[in-house]
């Protein structure tokens, strides 16, 4: 009751502590900014910037947000749009993208069939401020540099697994 902590010991040695202004630390530590204060679990529907897909596995895409760190992943199948040059983009992630600390971050990377020229695919974070997007690239192993990922680079085939983990700001 109040203002305590409720601390759990084994051997006479502090290994958990529920802290009075929320979270749980351990082994001792006492900083309410090292404490976890957030855990969350669950399902998201991504858009993407250009075109639709379609999804035949059920809770293909999820997420676990620990603190700050979310970690989310999915399964893209049958893209409606295969033509354009328009860069893969997928939208509507379930947090904000921190980008106030790292910006172009690398997210994730993913792999599948039917890629577009059999390279591998990572995502990034927008350039500057909060977003809720992330951008799909290939590596170009001739400079060390990278391409955006286009629509017209894919097929109706193409089925795109990913995974990425960021920082948000929630």
């Amino acid at each position: 009751p109040g203002n305590h902590s409720y601390i759990f010991k084994c051997n006479n040695t502090e290994k958990l502590r529920i802290q009075s202004s929320g979270g749980i630390s351990f082994n001792g530590d006492t900083a309410t900014a090292n404490a976890l204060d957030d855990y969350e679990e669950g399902t998201w529907t991504p858009t993407l910037q250009s075109g639709t897909y379609t999804n035949s596995y059920p809770n293909s895409f999820a997420y676990v947000k620990i603190g700050q760190l979310v970690n989310c992943w999915g399964r893209f199948g049958v893209l409606s749009d295969t033509t354009t040059n328009t860069q893969l983009r997928i939208n509507s992630l379930p947090f904000v993208v921190d980008n106030s600390v790292c910006t172009d971050q690398h997210m994730g990377s993913a792999w599948g069939n039917a890629m577009g020229n059999d390279r591998a695919m990572y995502f990034y974070g927008g350039n500057s401020g909060q977003t809720t997007s992330t951008q799909a690239y290939y590596s170009v192993a001739t400079n060390s540099s990278y391409d955006h990922v286009q629509h017209s680079e894919l097929s109706t085939a193409t089925i795109i697994l990913f995974h990425l983990t960021y920082l948000t700001t929630s």
